[in-house]
C-alpha cells in the first residue's frame, strides 16, 4: 500500500510473503508451498487464509532450529502481519455482486475465499468484465 498509491492497492500479501521470506526463509516457503497447494483446488484465498492463520504457530515452532533465543517478538510480528492482512480483507467496499449479500456472509466470504461471493466462477467472469 504505497504513499504515492494513497495507500491503495491490493491485499498485501505478496509483500507480506517476501518479509517474512526475509525474516525467515524456512517459514516463508513453508507458508508460501502450503498456500500454492490450495491453487490446485483453485482456491488460492483459503489457502493465504490457513497459512496466514498458521504463520505465528509455524515461527514459534521454527524459532529454536533458526537460533532465535526469543520467540516471543518474532511470533508477535507474525501475528501482526496475520491480523493486519485479515482485516484488509474484511474491509473493502461492496461489489455490484455482492449487494444482496448478508453481512455475516459476505465476511465469511471475504475472510474464507477472498471474494464478496461464493460462486467463484461468478465473481472471476464478473472481474474480467469490469476489467475489459
Amino acid at each position: 500500500w504505497p504513499v504515492f498509491l494513497g495507500f491503495k492497492g491490493g491485499r498485501g500479501i505478496a509483500t507480506s510473503l517476501g518479509v517474512i521470506i526475509m525474516l525467515s526463509p524456512v517459514v516463508g516457503l513453508i507458508a508460501f508451498a502450503g498456500a500454492y497447494l490450495f491453487a490446485a483446488f483453485r482456491q488460492m484465498g483459503l489457502g493465504v487464509f490457513i497459512m496466514l492463520l498458521m504463520l505465528p504457530f509455524l515461527s514459534w515452532f521454527f524459532a529454536v532450529p533458526l537460533d532465535i533465543h526469543d520467540r516471543t517478538p518474532v511470533t508477535l510480528g507474525y501475528a501482526a502481519i496475520t491480523l493486519i492482512a485479515y482485516i484488509r480483507r474484511l474491509i473493502h467496499h461492496r461489489t455490484e455482486l455482492s449487494r444482496n449479500t448478508p453481512q455475516a456472509e459476505l465476511l465469511f466470504n471475504r475472510l474464507l475465499f477472498d471474494r464478496d461471493i461464493r460462486d467463484r466462477e461468478l465473481w472471476v467472469h464478473s472481474e474480467r468484465a469490469s476489467r475489459a
